[in-house]
């Protein structure tokens, strides 16, 4: 079966058995996309799709079995049961000019893989605060996940007069993940002689010249691509990582490679340009990188708290497994930036491009403007 629309979790409350979902529309042909979903059946549905293979401590799948999550009849008559209420609170393109249509991406419809598409923010998209009756069926999701469904809307029947309303057990907060970063090699490295200003402007002359000969993905390989290359092959297990680029390499210049070294407190980089650039566990607090072009760099292990990133080119970029506490990413481009792994702890992510990011296993608490959209968006 085609998938007909793409969901994201943009925030979820387990106390309160709420989750906010942004669906996205996948089927658009000339002329027409799909209607973006308006039943509480369809919710049922596309729930139950991530919590199909997992099983225990009476989460969703212990409850709806495949076979009747495909009886529409089934669905109809016990989403009541499951899904409380789904509210739209936001669009956005909906419905999309003729215009708006003509300029989707070839290849728009196509699975794109873990963490949806790149350009999301064309679709005709609308968040929904859906409100579960018992916090176990959001057991399975977490912030930021994504995925493809088939879920479509039928018409869900309300509760018959015989039956009581559904019983909620004590609220389910799933436990928050250890970290995993050494925090005292990270915060030792920072405290090491910084780069010198010499030494990083070699670096830029250097890696200008490497990309000017071919080294790197081009631009224009993103504008319709599916999912992100595999550029680089990280060692993260070493004191000082390292990474190994196995995107194409340019026949002059020299690639920057600038891992395991101190930026310094409160350095000014702003604009700094090191596309596809080796930054692996460099370190520095309150590190001011507001509009760095960094796509595709990979900062693996990097150790940048209170780093300022905003507005910055990051598409595609790796930064699992970093200490980013209280980083400022409003604005920046983060589709497809790898933040697996990272603590992300009270960072701001207003207006930041957010399509395709990666958060599996990533400390999010207190992070602020996640996904955030206007309710009556501009079409300039």
């Amino acid at each position: 079966m085609i998938e007909l629309y793409a969901l994201r979790v943009m925030g979820i409350a387990p106390p309160r058995r709420e989750v906010r979902l942004r669906v996205f529309t996948l089927v658009y042909d000339r002329n027409y996309h799909d209607p973006l979903p308006a039943d509480p059946s369809f919710f049922l549905r596309a729930l139950y799709d991530p919590a199909e293979d997992l099983t225990g401590e009476g989460l969703l799948a212990d409850h709806v079995t495949l076979d009747q999550i495909l009886d529409e009849d089934w669905v109809d008559a016990q989403t009541w049961r499951f899904v409380e209420s789904a509210d739209l609170r936001a669009s956005r393109n909906d419905p999309l000019t003729p215009t708006e249509l003509a300029a989707l991406p070839a290849g728009f419809t196509r699975r794109q893989g873990v963490g949806c598409f790149a350009h999301e923010d064309m679709m005709v998209q609308g968040d929904f605060d859906v409100r579960v009756t018992d916090a176990r069926w959001l057991a399975h999701l977490t912030l930021g996940q994504c995925w493809e469904t088939t879920s479509y809307d039928t018409e869900a029947r309300p509760r018959p007069a015989d039956e009581p309303e559904p019983r909620a057990t004590e609220p389910y907060e799933p436990p928050e993940a250890a970290s995993t970063l050494d925090l005292d090699a990270m915060r030792d490295l920072a405290a090491t002689a910084p780069l010198t200003e010499a030494e990083l402007a070699a670096a830029v002359d250097g890696h200008e010249l490497w990309l000017a000969s071919g080294g790197g993905v081009p631009d224009g390989y993103f504008d319709h691509f599916q999912d992100p290359p595999d550029t680089w092959l990280v060692f993260p297990e070493s004191r000082h990582g390292q990474a190994v680029y196995l995107g194409p390499k340019g026949t002059g210049g020299e690639q920057a490679s600038i891992g395991g070294r101190s930026l310094g407190a409160g350095r000014d980089l702003r604009g700094l340009t090191l596309p596809w650039a080796d930054l692996t566990e460099t370190a520095g607090e309150n590190v001011k990188l507001g509009r760095a072009r960094l796509r595709g760099a990979t900062m693996t292990g990097a150790y940048l708290p209170g780093v300022d990133l905003s507005g910055a080119d990051l598409m595609a970029a790796g930064l699992s497994r970093g200490f980013l506490l209280g980083a400022d990413l409003t604005g920046a481009d983060l589709r497809h930036t790898d933040f697996e792994g990272a603590d992300l702890t009270g960072a701001d992510f207003t207006g930041a491009r957010i399509g395709g990011i990666r958060l599996a296993g990533a400390k999010l608490t207190g992070i602020r403007g996640f996904g955030d959209l206007p309710s009556e968006p501009s079409r300039t």
